[in-house]
């Protein structure tokens, strides 16, 4: 009975399994939002998200989501090795946004670089505050992010395109991002704490069993 209660005691101390989104892998038309992912734009960064209404293939793309009714190029698209974001005419922010499911410290590692000849606005924003702003100025321009941060479950991670300021032409823009949550300290603790507990009950029934042998 007291074994099975320490091997309780392990079970719950034992942090949840980390969770990797990756944008570019997890990608779909079937549903918008679908899971944890939203397809969209926002007319001021940050601002509200309007859910993009056509998945399916455009613009010589097989996966993506556009709402032609607003802007033939607006849009979030997966090619074959990166997400492609384009901003809109009127101004429109081309959004991918992550819906975190649990409250963790994540890591959101990657960057954004010229799918065509790019000059962009980039941004990573939690919940419509900046976490991170960068540029994209057509040849080999990157702009790479490394970010750590305690998020609670239900923030937006929005990875965000604007048209820099200079109209929307030529302006894909590369997306290589994944948003992974990092177990706690305190939840490693506990784990081992946990481990420590069996191990004591073990050693207790192995003396028990030496005095009675």
């Amino acid at each position: 009975m007291k074994l099975g209660v320490f091997f309780l005691a392990a079970v719950i101390a034992t942090p949840a399994a980390a969770v990797t989104y990756d944008p570019h892998a997890d990608f779909s038309t079937a549903a918008n939002p679908n899971g944890a992912y939203s397809y969209g734009y926002e007319t001021s960064l940050g601002g509200a998200l309007t859910l993009f209404t056509n998945g399916g293939a455009a613009n010589g793309q097989s996966q993506t989501w556009t709402s032609p009714a607003v802007d033939q190029y607006l849009g979030v698209y997966n090619p074959a090795t990166s997400i492609l974001q384009h901003p809109g005419q009127s101004g429109q922010y081309s959004i991918l946004r992550i819906t975190l499911g649990a409250g963790s410290t994540y890591t959101i590692n990657g960057g954004y670089g010229n799918g065509d000849n790019a000059s962009t606005d980039v941004h990573v924003l939690a919940n419509g505050a900046s976490l991170f702003s960068g540029a994209i100025n057509g040849g080999g321009s990157s702009s790479n992010f490394s970010l750590k941060q305690y998020f609670a479950a239900g923030t937006t991670i929005d990875f965000a395109v604007g048209n820099g300021g200079n109209g929307y032409n030529n302006d894909s823009t590369l997306l290589s991002a994944s948003v992974a949550s990092v177990p706690e300290p305190a939840s490693w603790a506990m784990m081992l704490g946990g481990f420590g507990l069996i191990g004591a009950a073990t050693r207790r029934r192995v003396r028990a069993v030496a005095t009675y042998a």
